[in-house]
């Protein structure tokens, strides 16, 4: 008789396998093969409990997804908005997952679906956090520069270290939240 396997136990061994792989090679070092070594879950049981890498990069995207905004929470009641951007291997490595998932989505359809829905809850989440009412394209471009933060963080190149993001972070939130130029006639541009 084949033996039963429970999927959602092995969830977490995949996902957190995924996120490692990718943090450390980049989305071509998330083979099925890669995932079944460092997960320790044959990959005969992923195709099968899985449906293949596509799927499997879905679903670890979906999971992880929950869990970076879980995530985000945490760090944000215990750093402010300084926990928005990653701080250590760990957190850089978590990070290099999610812009990866993000970048994938413009590809995958089952990672679309999972980072569409959390990427919409971003711009409340970055409201409530801000303490302000921002309207959406500050909100938006909040987000971006949220984004390219962790994106120069979590690459090779000019080291920028977390203090000095947070510093920019800090700059562009203190500062005018329109990169539009000022038009004549209006109050500020005269």
């Amino acid at each position: 008789m084949p033996k039963l396997i429970d999927y959602d136990s092995h969830r977490g061994a995949v996902v957190g396998a995924l996120v490692e792989l990718v943090a450390e090679g980049g989305l071509a070092a998330a083979t099925l093969r890669g995932v079944a070594r460092r997960s320790r879950v044959s990959s005969a049981a992923l195709v099968e409990g899985w449906g293949g890498r596509d799927r499997m990069l879905g679903i670890a995207a979906h999971h992880f997804g929950r869990r970076w905004h879980d995530a985000m929470w945490v760090r944000f009641d215990s750093r402010g908005l300084a926990g928005l951007l990653p701080r250590d291997d760990d957190e850089r490595g978590e990070t290099r997952f999610w812009l990866a998932m993000c970048e994938l989505a413009r590809s995958n359809e089952y990672v679309r679906s999972a980072i569409e829905d959390r990427r919409a809850e971003e711009p409340r989440m970055l409201d409530v956090m801000t303490g302000q009412t921002w309207s959406r394209p500050d909100l938006e471009l909040l987000r971006t520069v949220l984004d390219g933060l962790r994106h120069s963080l979590c690459t090779p190149g000019p080291d920028m270290s977390t203090e000095q993001a947070v510093h920019l972070m800090e700059t562009f939130l203190g500062g005018p939240r329109t990169l539009a130029p000022d038009r004549p006639g209006t109050p500020d541009g005269t």
